[in-house]
């Protein structure tokens, strides 16, 4: 099985000696990948639809307010302390706005603080997945091994190349990725011929 799979890289050009990838660097890679994995167009769409959507709820129930001469008022009060507050027509709208958004950020802050704990705990569970490795850039494709494990990626199956936060991530087929450490890129002795090399067939910018 590894001798088929070194074979289908066809002849190596490059093997580059890829160090483990830290938590925030996965995470970031995963970041990407469930970006790609969601075509601009869709997210676009999405949030357009939204955005129609709450204008015409939004307008329609203005709309049925006036006609309906529709009135509202907002107290309270505190007996004890002596203390009231009353709100009333666009203190109302503001209001009730304002714990939506509230509501909203806190779930934000919620949602984004257990994802980044599902990615460490992903991290860590990966083991040897995310650690030190060969990586053969051959002329037919990538391929990944370590003591254990080897993977093969044709060149047709990548789907682009990001530089970000002194990484390299190298996207195939929207749910698998390799990196690279920009420092190891830089370093090697060929470095013109190997990132051309990556920017003609990984898309890499």
């Amino acid at each position: 099985m590894r001798a088929m799979a070194e074979a289908a890289a066809g002849p190596v050009l490059y093997v580059l000696r890829v160090p483990a990838i830290g938590p925030e660097d996965y995470a970031r890679m995963q970041t990407l990948l469930v970006r790609g994995a969601w075509p601009g167009g869709v997210r676009w769409g999405r949030l357009l639809a939204g955005l129609a959507g709450g204008a015409l709820f939004g307008g329609l129930a203005g709309w049925l307010a006036s006609v309906w001469d529709l009135q509202a008022e907002l107290w309270v009060m505190s007996p004890r302390k002596d203390w009231q507050l009353g709100l009333e027509g666009l203190g109302i709208v503001l209001g009730a706005l304002g714990v939506a958004l509230a509501t909203l950020l806190a779930m934000a802050v919620s949602l984004g603080s257990r994802r980044r704990r599902g990615l460490r705990a992903l991290h860590a569970a990966g083991g040897e997945l995310f650690g030190a490795h060969d990586l053969l850039v051959g002329e037919d494709g990538l391929l990944w091994r370590n003591a254990s494990r080897i993977l093969f990626v044709p060149w047709s199956r990548m789907t682009g190349g990001v530089r970000r936060a002194g990484m390299v991530y190298l996207l195939a087929d929207g749910v698998s990725a390799f990196w690279l450490p920009e420092a190891l890129v830089a370093a090697h002795p060929d470095r013109a011929g190997l990132e051309a090399l990556l920017r003609e067939r990984a898309q890499l910018p």
